[in-house]
């Protein structure tokens, strides 16, 4: 048994979190990894890790038992954890080396999760992260079967005029609960997912994020030329460099490769010709596509997507 679910972000988490995915396996199972710009804080049952940002491809051995995560779309990161991204850069620390965790939230996500999970779902401490075949939504045979799940390939949540924290509480479903682990009657995965977004919320600084934040990424998913987009901004290719890193992990042509191959990957995903992927997204044809998501993503474009590689 091997079921990958995401789950929308909680209403006052919209535009800060991508989303929140739990993953159950009945096995243990080996997962690719490739990079998609995104940060993701991950509880493994029994401790909490961060998933910086990848430049190349990794494989992850995942023991059998439960997985819970946050997902964070490009950029986002910084203004929760607190540090740049290039800090976590291929890395895989556990939380409580970026900031203080207290032991109160690994205790309520363990109760979350159900006592009989808590102690089995321990996956790599230092790479324990969802393959790219689950961010499909797809199960071990690759059948779709949830509802709850969010679309794949999915545009990132958008950045621009967060609220503010005081904003953000009220009101808010995470405020409100104080029994989590049986809200709604819902799965126990679902349950602890919620106890990780409200730490999440906990920790979201909006004074943290780049104004200019918005208007990058705009600029490297469209494809603009560094040179031109340092000058758009009223900045020097530097500045530019330097804030890219900070808030991606990567300099600004890393980022612009990563974000448009994890485009292309989303376009072939949902039944797109690959010619017309690459082309939808940049590609000067469809080999200049082939060749990059062999240096990203380690295989060939087609055993990416079967999740046989």
């Amino acid at each position: 048994m091997d079921d990958y679910r995401e789950w929308a972000a909680e209403p006052a988490l919209r535009g800060v979190v991508s989303c929140a995915w739990t993953r159950t396996t009945g096995s243990p199972r080996t997962y690719r990894i490739v990079p998609d710009g995104c940060v993701d804080v991950i509880f493994d049952g029994v401790d909490l890790q961060v998933a910086g940002p990848d430049t190349g491809p990794v494989l992850v051995r995942a023991e059998a038992g439960a997985l819970v995560g946050v997902r964070f779309p490009p950029g986002l990161a910084p203004a929760v954890l607190g540090l740049p991204a290039s800090e976590l850069r291929d890395q895989r620390p556990r939380l409580a080396e970026v900031g203080p965790v207290s032991a109160r939230l690994t205790e309520e996500l363990a109760r979350a999760l159900g006592a009989g999970r808590a102690g089995a779902g321990s996956a790599d401490a230092s790479q324990s992260r969802a393959g790219v075949v689950h961010r499909q939504g797809k199960t071990a045979s690759g059948a779709l079967t949830s509802t709850d799940r969010l679309e794949p390939g999915g545009a990132p949540a958008e950045i621009s005029n967060l609220p503010e924290i005081s904003d953000l509480l009220e009101g808010s479903d995470l405020a409100k609960s104080s029994d989590l682990a049986g809200a709604g009657g819902r799965r126990p995965e679902w349950a602890a997912a919620v106890v990780l977004q409200r730490a999440v919320l906990a920790r979201f600084r909006p004074e943290r994020r780049d104004p200019a934040l918005p208007a990058i990424l705009a600029g490297l998913r469209a494809g603009t030329g560094i040179a031109e987009l340092a000058w758009d901004l009223g900045i020097g290719e530097r500045a530019l460099h330097r804030r890219c890193r900070a808030a991606f992990g990567y300099g600004p042509k890393t980022a612009q490769r990563v974000l448009r191959f994890h485009r292309a990957v989303a376009l072939a995903r949902a039944g797109h010709p690959f010619a017309r992927a690459a082309a939808e997204t940049g590609y000067a044809d469809q080999a200049h596509l082939a060749r990059d998501v062999r240096a990203l993503a380690g295989v060939p474009l087609r055993a990416l997507l079967s999740g046989t590689a």
